[in-house]
């Protein structure tokens, strides 16, 4: 029915120029041969050139067959929108010339306008979407150039740090160390010295509990055979008093000896954890290590010029 419909309306679109106002005969005449040759263009499937004698005979009239015409064009063209409009203007135009009597191609035209309303429906609803989707896209894009932008930046950040780190370094050469050196050095002569007072401590305690033993265990030994051999209760209670006297020496010299452990296992542990000695060299002024043997005679040479 298309088929029939752009070649019958192109045809016999001529008969509606009754009614068509025009401006003068020269005008209406020279309208009419832009209209036969826009015909002959579309017959013969150039439809872009016929379009433009079209629209070139519409500017001079304004005639129902020029414009369907030019909507016959555009619908060849695939052209949805422009020929949407075109349909449209010609049924209108028909209405206002032609207000008591029907287009010939009434239904034809009819039909055409809702067919080509719901491709541009759908060309809307697609270019909608691919104008969504390309917004998604460039913010996507966005998005991975700002983070690549914050890691760049974070990376110049972190090599900008390590550079200052290293010329601080550079800057404080031996004297850094020789500072970490002597703060180690002052760890290890606090631990020694805490160490050795307990070694003297723990061992005080624990000799003072071997005396605190030995003088607990000769009273009672002496006091418990006295007792063995005594005959009358009087002797034997005044010797159980001195059993009972002995008893103390003997919990203290075990007090000496835990307090003697413990003192030798933390003078231990102050062994043990004592920072590793270090060397301390003296600086010369070009960063040259210098160290004096015994007797000032000879120098030893460390480091490089």
């Amino acid at each position: 029915m298309r088929r029939l419909v752009s070649q019958v309306v192109v045809i016999l679109v001529l008969l509606s120029t009754a009614n068509a106002s025009a401006a003068d005969p020269a005008e209406l005449a020279l309208a009419q041969k832009l209209f036969h040759e826009g015909r002959s263009l579309y017959q013969a499937g150039q439809f872009g050139d016929a379009a433009e004698k079209f629209r070139a005979a519409l500017r001079i009239a304004t005639r129902p067959s020029i414009v369907l015409g030019l909507a016959q064009c555009y619908r060849q063209l695939k052209n949805a929108e422009e020929g949407l409009k075109a349909y449209k203007q010609y049924a209108e135009l028909w209405a206002k010339l032609n207000p008591n009597r029907a287009s010939p191609y009434d239904k034809e035209v009819k039909s055409l306008i809702a067919e080509l309303s719901q491709v541009v429906k759908e060309n809307e609803t697609r270019e909608l979407k691919r104008k969504e989707e390309a917004a998604k896209r460039a913010q996507a894009k966005k998005e991975e150039a700002e983070k690549k932008r914050k890691a760049e930046e974070e990376r110049k950040a972190t090599e900008r740090a390590r550079v200052a780190e290293t010329a601080t370094s550079e800057k404080e050469g031996p004297v850094g160390q020789s500072g970490a050196a002597t703060v180690d050095a002052e760890k290890r002569r606090s631990k020694t010295i805490w160490a050795y007072a307990s070694l003297a401590i723990g061992g005080a305690a624990i000799l003072t509990g071997g005396v605190l033993l030995g003088v607990g265990y000769s009273q009672g030994n002496s006091a418990y055979d006295k007792y063995m051999g005594a005959g009358d209760p009087a002797t034997i209670s005044l010797l159980r008093n001195d059993v009972d006297d002995a008893r103390p020496l003997l919990t203290a010299s075990y007090a000496m000896f835990g307090v003697g452990a413990a003192a030798l296992g933390f003078s231990i542990y102050q062994f043990v954890t004592r920072p590793a000695e270090a060397t301390l060299p003296s600086q010369g002024s070009n960063g040259l290590s210098i160290a004096v043997g015994p007797g000032g005679g000879n120098l030893l040479f460390r480091g490089r010029f």
